[in-house]
């Protein structure tokens, strides 16, 4: 029999940046739920190699989709390796449903973070400026993800609304790269394996995987430490001829 190992799943209130409790969470592969505490963690034990994918359920919030986790051999114990799930309410989650709009039958919006250097969710800070590719594993990349902006040193929605709801002027209104939030959307994405793939100059941003199966939720939100993240200054080479 193979010795299970400890791994923390945490719960975040999108908006109030609070802990979920009381919320119960199903591994969508398996079915297998648990519950988290106060302090909104579920502490559960898991063969290393198995894969978990959260789902949160919760009155007064909507069932969303955490990041696809593979267990390795020492679990994930600690807040820069814990499974997380960050989540809205249910008026915001409606809001922004309706300004975006749905999913259309059989696809799903993905949303990532890109963190900066050391952070994690805890930390709630995105890298500017990093552009963000969707691969599939038949490899067809998606250049199209939806930034969110920046005004008066808050989080602006009019812009990345517009470009989405109004194609035609997408060129002119869309933002070209995440901002401070570190923020990626992308619309309309079917089940399967995907790679997230971010760059900007200066730095080296590691890759990150998820799964869509056929039974997710609407929206998937692949939040830190499970999106993005970046290691450091990009690696020096020689000078281009």
């Amino acid at each position: 029999m193979t010795d299970k190992v400890p791994v923390s799943i945490w719960a975040k209130d999108y908006v109030t940046s609070n802990p979920i409790g009381d919320a119960e969470i199903v591994d969508l592969p398996t079915g297998e739920r648990w519950k988290t505490g106060a302090d909104g963690y579920a502490h559960v034990m898991a063969e290393p190699g198995r894969i978990i994918t959260p789902v949160l359920e919760k009155e007064g919030y909507p069932r969303m989709q955490g990041p696809t986790v593979t267990i390795p051999p020492d679990g994930l114990n600690d807040a820069d390796h814990e499974i997380t799930l960050q989540v809205p309410g249910n008026g915001v989650y409606r809001a922004l449903m309706t300004a975006f709009g749905k999913p259309q039958p059989g696809r799903h919006h993905v949303v990532t973070t890109v963190s900066a250097l050391g952070k994690n969710l805890h930390d709630d800070e995105g890298e500017k400026g990093v552009s963000v590719t969707l691969r599939s594993a038949d490899g067809a990349s998606r250049n199209d993800a939806v930034y969110l902006g920046t005004f008066l040193g808050k989080t602006e929605w009019i812009r990345p609304i517009l470009s989405v709801r109004l194609p035609f002027l997408r060129a002119a209104l869309a933002h070209k790269a995440t901002s401070f939030d570190g923020g990626a959307i992308f619309m309309n994405v079917p089940p399967g394996d995907y790679i997230f793939e971010a760059r900007k100059n200066g730095v080296t941003i590691s890759s990150a995987a998820m799964t869509i199966y056929p039974n997710s939720p609407n929206v998937i939100n692949v939040s830190p430490p499970w999106g993005p993240k970046v290691k450091g200054p990009a690696p020096s080479g020689p000078s281009p001829i």
